[in-house]
């Protein structure tokens, strides 16, 4: 292979850098040296079976790097076999250099075969090299592959981690539900019982409320018998008095024994109720208990199964993974033994390059001298035009100047002798002629004419240079009464400006600032405002709303100064509010006295206050008209005399 230079400093530059730097050799082509060689056509290879083409043909490349091209391969043929380049070689008659093939035989003119295999891919470096770059592109894809599988095995230990803490997690729920269970059970028999004493207290109750009933009921029919004889005879000793008392006592404490039963019996009751929907409680909550249990063991199993899959995943991730390792070394070995060969088939390669090297050194020297003979001969040649060239202009000035030919005189044999004044004389005289060129007969014709047309320019400058004076005293004039009348508008205008501010802003102050005082010719005029309750400012830091009821404060102060029989407004009061368009109305109705104005506007506010107004509409698709409406005289203020046209586009 060789290295292809633009220019042949650039390769000297090259092959002096592998000198200094004994970095080895290499062949230089440098593209002003190269010359075109005999190359074959592709005429020449038809009806030759077999035949691909030209190498030149199937390669393509800048035009600049054609000769490069033309050179290594222009005499180069592929076939796409052997046994198509072994009949191609007998069949050709051009001046073919090789014949390869697809699979990367070699046929020479001298009847050599190269060919044969190296155990891998291909019998030749270029083989060799596909087969490096396909290993080299499975290795990222093997990397990816291993790189995928890691992550992947990754992942699952995650799961497999995940997993495990949920069962962990699991079997503690497990634990606190059977101890749950436990207590709830525990809890359950200590409320039975307690239900079974409680039903025996309240049945021992309800048989001594029972029994004091029976005695209540006998003391009130003995109170009952001892309240007759009583009244009977009040007249009997006071010893029934004293056992009527006791019978008496006697149905008091037995009546404050039955409440006391009454409420013993309720307090027992409650207590019953209470412990009876304990004892309902505990038992939903022992069933819930149990259904949780059944639950989490479910999920244990269904936990262990996960489990036992991700292992079996793991398990194959792992030996795919070792597959994919044993893989990736074996390529990165038959990289290396690639590599190897590679290096090998390189360095002879770069044994064939020094010898072609060589050889081109030697045909270099020789082009070289052919190309020194060849400038020798054409030197030599100038030099004969040359000398041609002065036969031929030595010839000419014979018959011009002496009136003799060339041959008159090579044969005139015997030449006067002339002195060195007289030829110094005639030279002299003939410069003198030449240098005066040809005589110009209608000179004083001539001078005539541009004489008069000297003085008629003349007559026309001393013209134009007085109008030239008489114009700038003209304009000299105009700029002065136009300086005068500017400023004496300006001030009119100023003046009138801010009072129409005050009355707009309802106070306020505003200017107009010349920006160049000393040239009003050129100067430009900056507006200030000063808005109630503000700072002054230039125009441009208002809102859009203050900006805009000072222009119309400027318009109208222009209109004040120097009146108009005509003036269009176009959607001036689009950014004003409410009270400020009845500001702005109220001025249009004061100006339209001397002025008529068309307000083009979609403010309801100002086209009820116009006389007449006009609208566009589109009735059917495509078709525009006009509507006009005159507003009644009634409806109208009696200052309106003009006509305000309002304008809405819709």
């Amino acid at each position: 292979q060789d290295i292809v230079c633009r220019t042949e400093s650039e390769a000297k530059t090259a092959i002096n850098w592998l000198k200094t730097q004994r970095a080895g050799r290499a062949t230089f082509l440098a593209i002003p040296l190269l010359r075109h060689s005999n190359s074959i056509t592709s005429d020449s290879l038809k009806g030759v079976p077999g035949i691909i083409g030209l190498a030149s043909d199937l390669v393509s490349v800048d035009p600049e790097f054609d000769i490069v091209l033309q050179m290594n391969l222009g005499r180069v043929v592929v076939a796409k076999d052997m046994d198509s380049a072994i009949e191609a070689s007998r069949r050709l008659n051009c001046n073919w250099n090789r014949i390869v093939t697809i699979d990367g035989e070699l046929i020479t003119p001298g009847g050599s075969l190269s060919g044969g295999s190296l155990g891998g891919r291909g019998a030749h470096l270029v083989g060799r090299k596909g087969e490096i770059d396909d290993l080299n592109k499975t290795i990222p894809s093997l990397k990816a592959t291993v790189e995928a599988s890691s992550e992947e095995i990754k992942q699952i230990g995650i799961q497999i981690g995940n997993i495990e803490s949920q069962l962990s997690q699991l079997s503690k729920d497990v634990s606190q539900i059977s101890i749950a269970i436990a207590t709830s059970e525990r809890d359950l028999n200590a409320a039975e019982k307690d239900s079974q004493r409680l039903l025996s207290a309240i049945a021992e109750s309800n048989a001594q409320y029972d029994r004091l009933l029976v005695t209540l009921s006998t003391l009130e029919i003995e109170a009952q018998e001892w309240a007759a004889k009583v009244e009977s005879g009040r007249q009997e000793d006071t010893s029934a008095d004293d056992a009527i008392a006791a019978a008496v006592e006697q149905i008091r404490n037995l009546t404050a024994l039955r409440d006391e039963a009454r409420t013993r019996a309720v307090s027992l009751e409650v207590n019953v109720g209470r412990l009876s929907e304990k004892l309902n409680a505990s038992k939903r909550t022992l069933t819930m208990n149990k259904e949780a249990l059944v639950v989490a063991e479910t999920d244990i199993r269904a936990r262990e199964l996960q489990r036992e899959m991700a292992g079996s995943q793991f398990a194959d991730a792992e030996a795919m993974r070792s597959d994919l390792q044993e893989k990736l070394i074996q390529a990165k070995s038959h990289l290396s033994d690639a590599s190897l060969r590679l290096k090998e088939l390189s360095d002879k390669r770069e044994e064939l390059r020094l010898e072609s090297f060589n050889r081109s050194n030697v045909l270099k020297e020789m082009a070289q001298r052919k190309s020194s003979t060849l400038q020798h001969v054409h030197d030599t040649e100038l030099r004969m035009a040359r000398l041609e060239v002065r036969q031929a202009q030595t010839a000419e000035r014979l018959l011009q100047e002496y009136g003799i030919t060339q041959e008159e005189a090579i044969a005139k044999t015997d030449v006067g002798e002339v002195d060195k004044e007289t030829s110094t004389e005639i030279s002299r005289l003939r410069r003198e002629i030449r240098n005066m060129g040809q005589v110009n007969t209608g000179a004083v014709e001539e001078f005539e004419r541009l004489t008069e047309r000297h003085d008629f320019l003349a007559e026309q400058r001393t013209d134009l240079e007085s109008a030239r004076e008489s114009l700038l005293a003209t304009i000299s004039e105009i700029d002065d009464s136009t300086r005068g009348a500017f400023m004496e508008t300006f001030n009119a205008v100023s003046l009138k400006f801010s009072e129409l501010f005050e009355r707009l802003f309802g106070g306020g102050n505003t200017k107009l600032v010349l920006t160049l005082p000393d040239d009003l010719l050129e100067t430009g005029i900056e507006v200030y405002a000063q808005p109630p309750g503000k700072k002054p400012q230039h125009l441009s830091l208002l809102s859009g709303g203050e900006r805009a009821l000072t222009a119309v404060a400027l318009l109208f102060s222009f209109l004040a100064v120097r009146p108009s029989p005509f003036v269009l407004l176009d959607e001036v009061d689009a950014p004003l509010d409410g009270v400020n368009v009845d500001k702005f109305v109220r001025l249009v109705k004061e100006f339209s006295a001397d002025t008529q104005f068309i307000v083009i506007t979609h403010n309801p506010t100002t086209m009820e206050a116009a006389p007449r107004w006009y609208g566009v509409t589109m009735r059917d698709p495509g078709v525009s008209s006009i509507i006009s409406y005159k507003v009644p005289e009634e409806a109208t203020e009696s200052e309106l005399d003009q006509a305000v046209v309002i304008s809405q586009p819709t």
